[in-house]
């Protein structure tokens, strides 16, 4: 987690990591081999028509909460189901506009880095992953209205939007040889 008496003004961070034991019955999903070309393109449709997961966050907090969890590990299933199609998740944070442009970017970065780190732990390849920080540039709620603060905005704005993007990878069926 990210850690800073004032992350507003603090210039020097403070990174600590859990390294807890991952245990791999966590999540069990039977991989799917799918070889028939019109399921794999029915599914690849699915997954890319599938909505943006979002997971928020407090206040200058990047820390995952349980609810951040439970969305991941949603994302987790589609990742680990499909081994013969590819799917890459691309991993955006946002903060709300409190606060610099600079240390918005820092906070988002943090918070897709907490992302992408759990999913990493859980066996998912890093080369599967994307990871962009947009800080502030992308609200999706106003953070004031009339001027006066919108913490209901604010909170819609602190978030880290995951998308997964399908494709085929060759497929390779095999035919019984003739004896």
């Amino acid at each position: 987690a990210l850690q800073s008496d004032s992350l507003e003004t603090d210039t020097t961070y403070r990174l600590t990591y859990c390294m807890e034991v991952f245990k791999p019955d966590e999540i069990t999903v039977a991989p799917v081999q799918i070889t028939d070309p019109n399921k794999v393109d029915k599914v690849v449709a699915e997954i890319n028509k599938s909505d943006t997961v979002t997971v928020h966050f407090e206040f200058n907090k990047t820390d995952l909460t349980q609810e951040a969890i439970e969305q991941l590990d949603k994302l987790l299933a589609i990742l680990k189901t499909y081994p013969t199609i590819s799917v890459q998740l691309n991993i955006t944070g946002h903060t709300d506009a409190k606060g610099t442009d600079e240390v918005n970017r820092r906070i988002g970065h943090q918070r897709a880095i907490n992302c992408l780190g759990y999913v990493i732990q859980r066996g998912i390849s890093e080369s599967r992953l994307k990871l962009t920080s947009v800080g502030k540039s992308q609200p999706v709620a106003p953070d004031s209205i009339n001027g006066k603060d919108n913490p209901a905005g604010r909170a819609k704005n602190r978030r880290v939007e995951m998308k997964a993007n399908a494709k085929v990878i060759k497929l390779e069926v095999t035919t019984p040889t003739q004896k």
